[in-house]
């Protein structure tokens, strides 16, 4: 097997931006580069990391709103690392892109997409497929967009009379999202939040690309070449739309020290609330690791909102896994216990689902003994 560095894989054209720069730059600068991650550099020094699916899913205003708004902190890494360290790295950051640092200064960008280039397991890519919301091309991007909010995800695809006829990614709601947060209309939302035009008045069939259609035996190298070129990969049977993501076969090359990945969006509190936190889903991680370790990325969204000058908090979980997807929805005003009553909410499920097949598994062969 050929050791591959960091260094042999990574961007080293790396597009930036400063804290002060108004979003609406950055997604210019995303679109023309066509990336979905950049880094935040303040006086030479690296600050943090803008993904573009943040930007989107935000009520935000692009011409007023600045980087920082929207940057996260960001784990980085060296160009002399292994390939499979930075595959770890990413995984359980949860990110699309590392930045390569040396000497304080960042040389070049890691992404998902390199990193898919690296000796992988073959055999069939059935098991890494996800089963996915869809939008058909009649329905207006406000759909594709609330999808992309709720279930993490960056794309969507279109389907037209059970036919998989296109995708829809966080790419091609640069423009429109650009001209929509121009002007904004309230919609009488009880939190307050006001609608962008545009994304409720376009249909998905007007920007969505072509899809590439894959048969779920695929071989995994092949559909990882796919990737590389093109991510508006998916896979339709008998009702069911599937993808996969660059991530998705990445996580075949990682193995969970303890618990399966956790990854959380969109999480701002203080370092202790978020250390306790983070804490609880680790836990919790480690408990469905011991159920089913086969697991994949135990995905987590949290949504604030603001109630008489109250926070309320949202947490919504995914865990895809090979007996299916499990869901998990938890609110109120304390986060910790929202934290805490998701991943109670979340074992329980698949207790609940795991124990069944086993005492259904074993019922079946008392009775196959007894006859």
């Amino acid at each position: 097997m050929i050791v591959m560095k960091v260094s042999d894989l990574m961007a080293t054209k790396v597009i930036s931006c400063s804290g002060d720069t108004p979003l609406s730059q950055v997604m210019g600068k995303m679109k023309q580069n066509g990336i979905h991650q950049m880094p935040v550099i303040d006086n030479g020094m690296l600050a943090g990391m803008v993904e573009l699916r943040t930007i989107i899913t935000r009520e935000l205003d692009p011409v007023s709103a600045k980087a920082r708004t929207v940057m996260t902190s960001t784990a980085t890494i060296s160009p002399d690392a292994d390939a499979e360290d930075a595959v770890s790295l990413l995984i359980k950051s949860g990110s699309r892109a590392l930045p390569v640092v040396n000497d304080n200064a960042v040389i070049g960008i890691i992404s998902e997409t390199d990193l898919l280039k690296v000796e992988l397991k073959d055999g069939p890519v059935e098991s890494l497929l996800s089963r996915c919301d869809y939008v058909e091309p009649s329905d207006d991007l406000g759909k594709a967009e609330h999808i992309m909010r709720y279930n993490n995800v960056s794309r969507v695809p279109v389907v037209d009379k059970g036919k998989v006829v296109g995708m829809v990614d966080t790419m091609d709601l640069i423009s429109v999202y650009l001209k929509g947060k121009q002007k904004f209309t309230p919609r009488g939302r009880e939190s307050g939040e006001k609608d962008k035009v545009p994304m409720y008045s376009i249909s998905a069939g007007t920007v969505m690309k072509p899809p590439v259609i894959i048969g779920k035996r695929e071989k995994i190298s092949k559909v990882a070449a796919l990737l590389q070129k093109n991510e508006h990969i998916a896979a339709y049977e008998t009702g069911t739309v599937y993808t996969v993501t660059p991530k998705d076969i990445l996580e075949t090359l990682f193995t969970p020290e303890g618990g399966v990945p956790v990854q959380v969006t969109h999480l701002r509190e203080d370092p202790i609330t978020e250390a306790k936190i983070n804490k609880i889903l680790l836990k919790s991680s480690a408990t469905i690791m011991k159920i089913e370790p086969a697991a994949g990325t135990m995905n987590i969204y949290v949504e604030t909102h603001h109630d008489e000058g109250k926070k309320k908090y949202s947490m919504r979980a995914r865990l895809p896994t090979p007996k299916g997807l499990f869901v998990a929805h938890e609110w109120g005003w304390n986060i910790t216990d929202v934290a805490q009553n998701l991943a109670g909410t979340l074992e329980k499920e698949i207790l609940r689902k795991y124990g069944r097949d086993r005492t259904m598994g074993k019922r079946a062969g008392e009775s196959r003994k007894q006859a």
